[in-house]
């Protein structure tokens, strides 16, 4: 994960001088605290929001855990708030479950984009499994660091 806006333009002119395709899946993970406290959330009717919320679950804490313990995600994280990119929602039959879901990985986004910027954003969120429910989710197709999430 980029901790820097240097280190992610260096990042993104690789990226794109190796013809890689996006989205990129970086190293973080929506954490099962948090992702169990908010599904309890959507039980109640109630909004989750991950830049009020007291606790691990604010994006500014633990919200994310990460395989590599020295990741430090302050950067990317600092330029995403405070319209913090959480899609999350549910749907049913009648008599059948609920199915809930959550974008819950860390995406690398604006690798691409060789204008200059006038908005700064480095990541967003995706469906771990790369699909969702919805027919605009964007499919994972490469990893930067860490692993193909689980």
């Amino acid at each position: 994960m980029p901790e820097s806006k240097k280190e992610f333009e260096v990042l993104a002119k690789e990226i794109c001088a190796r013809n890689i395709s996006k989205p990129h899946a970086i190293d973080g993970e929506l954490s099962p605290k948090c992702k169990a406290k908010l599904y309890a959330a959507q039980d109640k009717g109630a909004k989750f929001n991950v830049t009020t919320i007291k606790g691990d679950c604010n994006y500014k804490k633990n919200i994310y855990f990460f395989d590599d313990e020295f990741t430090d995600p302050t950067f990317a994280l600092s330029i995403i708030g405070p319209q913090f990119p959480l899609t999350y929602g549910s749907f049913s039959s009648t008599g059948k479950p609920t199915f809930r879901h959550v974008a819950d990985c860390l995406r690398l986004d604006g690798t691409h984009d060789t204008k200059e910027r006038k908005k700064w954003y480095v990541v967003n969120t995706d469906y771990c499994s790369g699909a969702s429910n919805e027919v605009t989710s964007i499919n994972i197709t490469s990893v930067i660091c860490g692993r193909r999430p689980l």
